[in-house]
């Protein structure tokens, strides 16, 4: 946790100095912000595929790492699957970036088993395919039971939903019956995400200003998408949700009050954003599984740690894969977190390699 402090900052001015817009900090989260309010993910990639492209790095898609290879205690390469079969890569040093487990129903049902059958906002091929490789070979493994549960999850399927978070400072949260129930600024996400499971169909309604909107380009997208609700008027809102339509226009009028004020009297939360500026909007809201952080246990280097205590040679491990020990949002968040590390498992990589 305190290498993925002190370099985080660092890691950003690298993101920034590869072309990564990042021009707007947020202080009550401590993190930066594109530009525009877009999603940092999709500016990191094209950076990061420059990079590699600009230095020649060979890469290949659509395949599947299903082992790790050793040769005297030390991890020389691993097996792949691809559509023209199955074959060996050898390597001098191998570094484990393959995300967690939550979309593993399986693992959840093993780990954590309160959040099984929710949707996920995770990626597909999140079903800890890394945590199976380094199993094999002896890696420890830590932290198995810590995940996020993202209660800001529009839920698009029964299996899969698209992840609000961005709104996270801008919304309040006001469920079926037309009342809040939870301090929206509480920092513990999965805190908000058990208190929305005790509401009416495990759900609630986001709702946010056109401010959220005017300084998120993600949450535009998303309007345009059809996965808000717009309004010109707290009543009009009303009309079109399934709510108590008097005691919602009610709870909203209060917490428009008390932003007014700068205080919350009903849950004492922190307003950074008032809710004040029409139109309005709404979205459906669940929690979902997104993000799991446990895995083979690492060191401040990236090494991968065996069940004996002892660094596994030639073998790093970064993002959710890894047991970093920086739990669910508690601590940090998963993108610098696994962005941090897997520059520090390059660098050991590489100097390993060598």
């Amino acid at each position: 946790v305190r290498t993925y402090a002190l370099r985080g900052g660092e890691l950003v001015d690298w993101l920034m100095d590869l072309g990564v817009p990042f021009g707007r900090f947020q202080k009550d989260k401590w993190f930066h912000i594109i530009n525009d309010g877009s999603a940092p993910g999709p500016h990191i990639v094209r950076a990061l595929i420059k990079k590699i492209n600009t230095d020649k790095i060979s890469y290949r898609l659509n395949s599947r790492a299903s082992d790790l290879i050793t040769h005297n205690g030390r991890v020389v390469g691993a097996r792949i699957t691809a559509k023209n079969g199955t074959y060996t890569v050898s390597a001098k040093a191998v570094v484990l970036a393959t995300g967690g487990f939550s979309a593993s129903q399986e693992l959840v049902a093993k780990y954590a088993p309160e959040w099984v059958g929710r949707p996920t906002t995770g990626a597909v091929s999140l079903t800890g395919d890394g945590v199976a490789m380094a199993s094999k070979i002896g890696g420890q493994m830590v932290a198995m039971n810590e995940v996020k549960a993202n209660y800001l999850c529009h839920p698009i399927t029964d299996k899969d939903g698209v992840s609000l978070t961005a709104i996270t400072s801008y919304t309040v949260l006001v469920n079926h019956n037309g009342e809040r129930f939870v301090d929206e600024s509480h920092a513990s996400i999965n805190f908000k995400s058990r208190a929305m499971m005790k509401q009416p169909n495990h759900e609630a309604y986001a709702i946010v200003d056109q401010t959220a909107m005017d300084n998120l380009k993600l949450m535009r997208n998303y309007a345009q998408a059809g996965y808000f609700i717009k309004a010109d008027t707290i009543e009009e809102l009303a009309s079109k949700l399934k709510v108590n339509q008097k005691k919602f226009i009610q709870t909203m009028k209060d917490y428009m009050n008390a932003c007014k004020k700068g205080e919350d009297p009903a849950f004492h939360r922190k307003i950074q954003y008032q809710i004040a500026k029409p139109p309005f909007y709404a979205s459906l809201v669940t929690p979902s599984m997104q993000s799991t952080y446990g895995g083979i246990k690492t060191n401040e280097k990236a090494e991968a740690i065996d069940t004996a205590g002892k660094v596994i040679p030639g073998l790093y491990a970064a993002g959710a894969v890894s047991g970093h020990e920086a739990y669910a949002n508690e601590v940090g968040f998963a993108a610098i977190i696994g962005l941090v590390y897997g520059k520090i498992a390059g660098e050991n990589a590489a100097a390993f390699a060598k």
